[in-house]
This record gives C-alpha cells, structure tokens and sequence, in this order.
C-alpha cells in the first residue's frame, strides 16, 4: 500500500517590522528558508499580520526580505496575507485554509511574539484542529521577553520541531 504524503500549510505569525523581535536577521533568515522550502514544494503558506493596518504602513506588513520570494520573478499563487485583531489568529488560519482549499491536517507554524501569539495561535489551532498534526518551528520562533520551551503545549496534536 502507497504512503499517502501530507505537504503542510506554513503559518506565519506576526513577522511584521514594527515587532522589534521581527527584524533580528536569525529570525528572519529561519523564515525565510522555510517560506522558500514550502515554494519548493508547492506548499501553501498563511502570513498572519496583527492588525489593523488602515493606511497600508509598510513598518506593519511582513517583513520585505520574507516576502520577496512570493512576489517574484512571477507571484506565488498559493499563499494568503490575512490580519488577525487578537493574539489567537486561529481563526483566521482556518477561514482563509478553507476559503482558499489550503490544507489543515498539517500546519507548520513559526513567527516572532513566541510568547503570545505563536502560543495562543497554536493552542487555538490545536484545539479547533484535534485531528491535525501541528508542528512550532522552534529556530523560526522568537520573542522579545523570555520564553521557556517547556511551556508550549506538546500534549496530543502539538510537536516542537
């Protein structure tokens, strides 16, 4: 019997400049690779913005260097940019992977405020999601206060990678 491969939809948490913790180039260069490996393969990938962003202010969208390989040298169609108003964006990782027939029985998920909004995005994704495996990128996570591993949830659908 053929195993059945599971490409995963990467999630992108709060990568924006504005977020200090978002321009440390280890970060973003950790980003980066994995956003150019999903390209690789075809994954689709969610880039979560805390929001709101009423004027289009550059220092509130993803950091550049992250974008630029889903704009060029033709865009990249199979990713989304969604603004979430709370730390959980959950819920909007769920409603654009619907919307857009992204998957969501494996999530890879990375991004900067570890702390807050990575945690509560996974918790809430976790909890919504019981039956998905999802995966925190740990060299693709950062946070401007201290974080301790071994609080992040990894009972049932949570592994740290």
């Amino acid at each position: 019997m053929a195993k059945t491969i599971v490409i995963p939809t990467l999630v992108v948490v709060d990568m924006q400049s504005f977020f200090s913790i978002s321009v440390d180039w280890r970060t973003v260069l950790a980003v980066k690779v994995l956003v150019d490996r999903m390209i690789d393969i075809k994954a689709p990938i969610v880039i979560l913005e805390f929001g709101p962003n009423l004027y289009d202010n550059p220092r509130l969208r993803t950091h550049p260097y992250i974008m630029q390989p889903l704009s060029r040298p033709s865009p990249y169609g199979s990713y989304s940019v969604v603004t979430k108003f709370t730390d959980d964006g959950s819920d909007e990782v769920i409603g654009e992977c619907k919307a857009r027939g992204f998957g969501l029985e494996y999530l890879m998920v990375c991004g900067v405020k570890t702390h807050v909004c990575v945690r509560q995005t996974v918790c809430g994704l976790s909890r919504k999601l019981p039956g998905s495996r999802i995966e925190v990128v740990r060299d693709a996570c950062n946070s401007d206060r201290p974080f301790d591993w071994t609080t992040m949830p990894t009972a049932g659908n949570i592994l740290l990678v």
